[in-house]
C-alpha cells in the first residue's frame, strides 16, 4: 500500500513564500512545475466620434465597491510522535484474576465517635441575653427595709410588707420555630434552647409552635403533642421566635409577614422577640421597631481586607473537599477562621446558595461542576495549615458515614492538605479503592458492589479532581474503571487532566484509522474515506479516543506537561500537545463537533472566546446580543433590557420522539401516539421562564401573585405573552422573540433523555422539581415539600442542555392551539395551530401540579385570555433571514465543547 504524503499545497505555497526568484524556479524544476505565462489581453477600443452618429463617449472609470472580506485559514502539520500506552496497563491486563484478588482491612483509624454539637451559643451565654427580652420584673422574697423605715417615718400605716423587686422569668412563654429549609442549619440550636427553656416555665404555661415554608400562620401543639389551630397567647405574653424573620431568605418578600405578625403581637398585647442567628445589623430599622432582636451568636461580620472574597463563596470554596456537607460540619468549618470573620447568617446563606444541587437536614451536596472550580480555588488561594485544618474536619465528621466517603473525598485533595491526615489514612483508601475495582471486575474481596455502587460511583467521581485520576499507586486504575463503566454512554467525556494515553484498549477493540482533512477553513476528523476536502494526515486510535485541543500562539495544546494529542497505534503517528510542540495552528483555533448519523465528524471552525465575532455564522453579531460564548451545554447568547439581563441557549437541531410511550407510568390519552418530529432548524430559547423583573422592564407593571424579581412572572394569558414579546420588539429591534412551538419545547425539555424527566431517573423530587410534594410520582416514592409558591429561577437543578425549571414552578404557553392527541400532528417541529380552536397549549407543570403534571410529555390547555398564579411563560427566538438572505443569529457550529478547555470524545 502507498503512502500518501502528509504535505499539501499550503505547505508549498508557504515554501515559496520564503525564497528568492531564482530558488522558486529551481524548486518548481525538480518538482516537475512549469510557470504558466498567461497572454496580455488588450483593453477593448473606445467609441469614437462619429461611429453611431452621436457625440463622442468618455470611457467612465470602473467602480470597485469595498467590502469585508471573509478570513480564511489554511491548515499545516507541523510535527507528530509516535507515542504508545502506558506500558504498565499492558503489564497490569496481562496479570491473572487470581494475583489480583485484594483484600481490604477496613478503615484502621477511624475516629471514635463523630465530633459534639456545636451550638451557636453555650446556655450559660445565651440565658443572660434572653432573660432581659423574656422576663418580667416581681416581688422578691425578701423584705425592702428601706421602704418599711421610710413608710413609717411618714406616718402610714403598714397594709402589707413590701418585698425587694427582682428579674424573673415570665410565667408564661410562647416560643416558634421557624422551620424553613433554608434555616436548617439551626434546626438543633433550636431544639437546644427550647429544651432548656422547658425547663424554666410551667410544663401548662410552655406554648409551642411551629412555622413552616408556605404556612400562613403558626401551628401549636397540645400537652400531647397533637397540632392544633395557632393560640394567640394572652396579652403581656412574650413569643419567642427561633428564626430570621425572612431576613436571610435570598427570594425575599418573607420579612412582610413577619413584621406584620409581629405588629399583630403587639395590638394583642405581647411582646414580640426573636432570637436572631445572623448579625443584628441585617435588621432594618421598621423590624427593629417591633421586635426585640436578641443575637444569637456573638460574632461579626467578613472582613474583606483580609480576605477579598464575599463570605458566602469564601465558605463554600472551604467546603469543596467534602462530597457532603452536613450543618454540624458547615459551621465546624465556619468556626475554623478567627473569631469574628463572619457572622452565623452565612450558614443560611450557603443552604439557599444556587450551587447546591440538594439541601436536606441530613446534608447537602454541591453542583459537581461547580465544586470542581471551588476545589482548584481551594488548592490555589487557601494556605496549607487552613486546607489540613478543613481536611481534618472534614474526616471527624465521617466518624459515623461509611468509609468510602471520606476515602474518595482524600484521593481528591492535594498532597499538601492529605500531609495533615494520618499515614493508616491514605493507605487503606488506596487499598480499599484497588478492592473495588477489583470488586466489579469479580476479583476482589472484602468489598460486595451492587446497583448502588455503580450510582455512588458515578455521583463521586463528577466532581473529582485530578489528584484523584493521577493518584500514583491507583490513579490509573480508577480511570481505567470508569472509563469500562461509562463508555458506551453517548455524553460520556474523559474525566478533568485524564488522557486517552491513560486507558489502554480492551481486547477486544479494534484500531481506528481517522482522517484528518481539510475542508475550506475547517478541520474535520473522519472515519471513512471521502473525496471531499484535502488530506493532511491519517491517525489511527486502539481506544476510541480522540482529544481535540484548541491552540493559541505560543501556548501548548493542553495544560499537562507532556501531555498526549492523538493516541495512536504501535506504528501511527501519535500528535501531541506540550510546551515544545502545538499541533494545529498559530492562531487560537478551538474545536466544534457536530455530525449524522451516517458520517460523524469532528469540525474546528473559528475562535470562541467570550465576545468573539467569530462565533456568528455570520461572521459579525446582531445587534441586540451583549454578549455570547459556549459552556459545557453549547452555545448561548444574552441580551439586556433597560439593565436586566437574560441567557438564552442554543438548542441544536436533531430528532426525537414526541409524547410519552404506552407504558409511561401515569400518562395520559392525549400524550399520544408518540411520534418522531425533526428539528430541521436549530433556535434559541431562554434558558429560564421570563422573570418579573424582566417583566417590569418591558411592560412597565407586574401582575404577579408571587411577587420577587428573580421569581417568574405569572398571572398572564397567552395574549399578555404575546404582547409582551411585541414590546421587546419595539426595544430590541430584530430580537424577534415568540413562544416556542409544543414541539421544540418537549425537544428541549428533555434535552436528549428520553425517560419521564430530563434527570436521567425515572422519578423526581422537590429538590430538583416545584411540585406539590403530597404527590409524589410512583407509589414508592416518599412525600416531599410542597412549598405552596413559586420560586427563584436558576434556583433548581437545569437540564443536559442547561435550561432551568422545565419541569414545575410555573406552566409555560406555547404556540399550538389545542388538539385531543397527535394524530395528524406536524413532524417537523412547527406550530400545530387551528384558527377554529381558542385554548393554547400549556406544558411544564408548575408548583402546584402533581408530579404526573411535571413530565416531559404532558400537555395543558386554558383558554388564551385566562390569568392564574401557576401560569408563566418563556422565549424563543426561531432563526429569522435578515436582509441579504442570512441568518445573523446563529453560532458556527450545533454543539461545541468546553470553553478554553481540551477535551476527549469517542469515534
Amino acid at each position: 500500500m502507498s503512502r500518501r504524503a502528509l504535505l499539501g499545497h499550503a505547505d508549498l505555497v508557504r515554501l515559496a513564500g520564503s525564497l528568492d526568484a531564482e530558488r522558486v524556479e529551481e524548486l518548481a524544476y525538480l518538482l516537475g512545475y512549469e510557470r504558466e505565462i498567461k497572454p496580455t489581453l488588450a483593453p477593448p477600443p473606445s467609441r469614437i466620434e462619429g461611429e453611431d452618429g452621436g457625440r463622442p463617449v468618455k470611457e467612465l472609470p470602473r467602480q470597485i465597491l469595498a467590502a469585508p472580506l471573509t478570513p480564511d485559514y489554511f491548515w499545516r502539520q507541523e510535527r507528530f510522535t509516535i507515542q504508545l500506552s502506558d506500558p504498565e496497563l499492558k503489564k497490569r491486563r496481562d496479570i491473572k484474576p487470581e494475583s489480583q484478588r485484594v483484600t481490604y482491612p477496613g478503615w484502621r483509624a477511624r475516629p471514635v465517635i463523630a465530633p459534639p454539637f456545636q451550638p451557636l451559643a453555650p446556655w450559660r451565654e445565651l440565658v443572660v441575653r434572653l432573660r432581659h427580652a423574656l422576663g418580667a420584673v416581681g416581688m422578691g422574697p425578701e423584705i425592702d427595709i428601706d421602704r418599711v423605715v421610710a413608710r413609717i417615718s411618714a406616718g402610714k400605716v403598714l397594709d402589707r410588707l413590701p418585698r425587694v423587686p427582682v428579674f424573673r422569668w415570665s410565667g408564661r412563654l410562647q416560643v416558634i420555630l421557624d422551620r424553613g429549609r433554608r434555616l436548617i442549619p439551626y434546626f438543633d440550636d433550636q431544639r437546644y434552647v427550647a429544651a432548656h427553656l422547658r425547663t424554666l416555665v410551667a410544663s401548662s404555661d410552655f406554648m409551642p409552635a411551629m412555622m413552616g415554608d408556605g404556612d400562613d400562620m403558626p401551628r401549636s401543639f397540645a400537652k400531647h403533642g397533637e397540632e392544633i389551630p395557632y393560640q394567640w397567647p394572652q396579652p403581656g405574653t412574650p413569643v419567642l421566635v427561633m428564626g430570621d424573620l425572612g431576613l436571610l431568605a435570598a427570594s425575599g418578600g418573607a420579612s412582610h409577614y413577619w413584621l406584620e405578625f409581629g405588629q399583630c403581637l403587639r395590638r394583642e398585647g405581647c411582646r414580640p422577640v426573636v432570637l436572631f442567628p445572623g448579625d443584628p445589623v441585617r435588621c432594618p430599622r421598621e423590624m427593629v421597631e417591633v421586635w426585640s432582636v436578641v443575637p444569637w451568636e456573638r460574632s461579626g461580620r467578613l472582613s474583606l481586607v483580609d480576605f477579598k472574597v464575599e463570605p458566602v463563596l469564601l465558605l463554600l470554596r472551604l467546603l469543596s473537599p467534602a462530597l457532603r456537607i452536613e450543618p454540624g460540619l458547615l459551621r465546624a468549618v465556619r468556626r475554623l477562621l478567627p473569631e469574628g470573620t463572619m457572622d452565623a447568617g452565612v450558614e443560611a446563606e450557603v443552604w439557599q446558595h444556587p450551587w447546591l444541587k440538594s439541601a436536606s437536614p441530613a446534608g447537602a451536596t454541591l453542583n459537581a461542576r461547580q465544586q470542581l472550580v471551588l476545589r482548584r480555588e481551594f488548592v490555589e488561594w487557601v494556605g496549607d495549615e487552613l486546607r489540613q485544618e478543613v481536611a481534618r474536619t472534614i474526616r471527624a465528621w465521617r466518624a459515623e458515614l461509611p468509609e468510602e466517603i471520606w476515602f474518595r473525598e482524600l484521593l481528591c485533595l492535594d498532597p499538601a492538605a492529605q500531609a495533615g491526615i494520618p499515614g493508616f489514612d491514605l493507605e487503606d483508601a488506596r487499598q480499599y479503592e484497588r478492592a473495588f475495582c477489583a470488586e466489579l471486575s469479580g476479583t476482589g474481596k472484602g468489598v460486595t458492589p451492587h446497583g448502588l455502587d455503580l450510582i455512588w460511583q458515578e455521583a463521586s467521581v463528577a466532581p473529582a479532581s485530578r489528584y484523584f485520576w493521577y493518584d500514583p499507586e491507583v490513579g490509573s486504575m480508577l480511570v481505567q474503571l470508569n472509563h469500562r463503566l461509562n463508555r458506551d454512554r453517548p455524553d460520556y467525556q474523559l474525566p478533568e487532566g485524564v488522557t486517552p494515553d491513560q486507558i489502554g484498549p480492551d481486547p477486544e477493540d479494534q484500531p481506528i484509522d481517522i482522517q484528518v482533512i481539510q475542508i475550506g477553513s475547517e478541520l474535520h476528523l473522519r472515519t471513512s474515506q471521502h473525496d471531499v476536502g484535502s488530506f493532511l494526515a491519517r491517525i489511527r486510535t486502539v481506544n476510541g479516543l480522540v482529544t481535540v485541543g484548541g491552540v493559541e500562539e505560543g501556548e501548548p495544546i493542553l495544560d499537562t506537561d507532556n501531555a498526549p494529542f492523538y493516541q495512536g497505534g504501535d506504528d501511527a503517528p501519535f500528535y501531541k500537545g506540550g510546551d515544545d510542540a502545538p499541533f494545529w495552528s498559530e492562531d487560537d483555533k478551538a474545536p466544534f463537533w457536530s455530525g449524522d448519523e451516517k458520517a460523524p465528524f469532528w469540525k474546528f471552525g473559528h475562535s470562541r472566546s467570550k465576545g468573539d465575532p467569530a462565533f456568528w455564522k455570520s461572521g459579525a453579531p446582531p445587534a441586540w446580543a451583549d454578549a455570547w460564548g459556549w459552556d459545557e451545554y453549547g452555545a448561548w447568547v444574552e441580551f439586556v433590557v433597560k439593565g436586566v439581563r437574560q441567557r438564552m441557549r442554543w438548542i441544536p437541531p436533531g430528532e426525537f420522539m414526541m409524547g410519552s410511550p404506552e407504558d409511561e407510568h401515569d400518562r395520559y390519552p392525549d400524550e399520544g401516539p408518540q411520534h418522531r418530529v425533526t428539528i430541521r432548524a436549530g433556535y434559541w430559547l431562554c434558558d429560564t421562564a421570563c422573570t418579573q423583573e424582566m417583566w417590569q422592564a418591558v411592560m412597565g407593571s407586574n401582575p404577579s401573585h408571587f411577587q420577587s424579581p428573580d421569581r417568574p412572572v405569572e398571572q398572564v394569558s397567552f395574549e399578555d405573552a404575546r404582547a409582551f414579546c411585541k414590546q421587546l420588539e419595539s426595544l430590541l429591534p430584530g430580537l424577534g422573540l415568540g413562544l416556542p412551538s409544543e414541539a421544540q419545547w418537549e425537544y428541549a425539555c428533555r434535552a436528549g433523555i428520553t425517560t419521564p424527566f430530563s434527570f436521567t431517573t425515572t422519578t423526581i423530587t422537590t429538590e430538583q422539581v416545584n411540585f406539590d410534594g403530597n404527590h409524589p410520582y410512583l407509589p414508592d416514592d416518599a412525600k416531599g415539600e410542597y412549598r405552596e409558591t413559586t420560586v427563584p429561577v436558576t434556583s433548581l437543578p437545569e437540564n443536559p442542555w442547561g435550561l432551568y425549571e422545565m419541569h414545575g414552578n410555573v406552566q409555560e404557553w406555547c404556540q399550538d392551539t389545542w388538539h385531543e392527541n397527535y394524530s395528524n400532528a406536524p413532524k417537523d417541529g412547527s406550530a400545530w395551530v387551528d384558527v377554529n380552536v381558542d385554548s393554547h397549549v400549556l406544558r411544564g407543570g408548575s408548583w402546584s401540579s402533581l408530579a404526573r403534571v411535571s413530565r416531559s410529555a404532558f400537555r395543558h390547555w386554558y383558554d388564551p385570555l385566562y390569568r392564574f398564579d401557576n401560569i408563566g411563560f418563556r422565549c424563543a427566538r426561531v432563526q429569522q433571514a435578515q436582509a441579504g438572505g442570512k441568518e445573523q443569529a446563529e453560532p458556527v457550529s450545533a454543539e461545541c465543547v468546553n470553553e478554553n478547555e481540551t477535551l476527549v470524545f469517542r469515534i
